[in-house]
């Protein structure tokens, strides 16, 4: 569930019976996800920011935007940690292509996670490939953090993996501490 602030109220925007999103006085919205924040759009127009809040539901199909357009975000709960948003996602496309995207999105190759990351554990069939978008210049803090799984089949029409934000970016040297202890 996502929570958004209207006329200086916090609401609560959820699937509706009917499978729509809504908030409790019933206005309807449209998700959207830019690498960064989950925008709430209103029916007149207006937009929100959307923040996460932990209920143990989640949100499927959330469109990207942006150079994010090709892919379909699902929300749900991040546990403790500093995650404010956590998504599995798909991507109509090919890896090669979804992480283009990606860069254009402001995600660059964390070679280092890459290298060292034993949080994301890689299957034996499945490597997976990480990428980052920066963060605050010193600490890195609510940078966003990608995860490609790999097929082999390079000519898959739909590519995959799972995106957070809100951390700090461990290639950042303050941030690498910020990251293990909140971790």
């Amino acid at each position: 569930m996502f929570t958004i602030h209207r006329d200086g109220k916090e609401s609560s925007v959820f699937l509706n019976e009917h499978g729509a999103l809504a908030d409790e006085q019933g206005w309807p919205y449209k998700a959207t996800f830019n690498g960064r924040d989950v925008i709430m759009t209103g029916e007149d127009g207006e937009q929100f920011l959307a923040r996460w809040k932990l209920d143990g539901t989640e949100l499927r199909n959330v469109p990207g935007s942006g150079a994010l357009h090709n892919f379909s975000f699902t929300f749900f709960d991040y546990g403790l940690g500093n995650q404010r948003l956590h998504s599995l996602w798909t991507f109509d496309g090919n890896s090669v292509d979804a992480i283009k995207a990606l860069k254009e999105a402001g995600y660059h190759p964390a070679f280092l996670d890459n290298r060292f990351n034993r949080s994301s554990q890689p299957s034996a069939s499945i490597p997976l490939f990480h990428m980052r978008s920066r963060g605050s210049l010193l600490t890195g803090e609510d940078s966003g953090h990608a995860i490609l799984h790999l097929e082999r089949n390079s000519a898959a029409s739909q590519a995959r993996g799972e995106l957070h934000v809100g951390e700090h970016n461990p290639v950042h040297p303050i941030g690498f501490f910020l990251h293990r202890r909140k971790c």
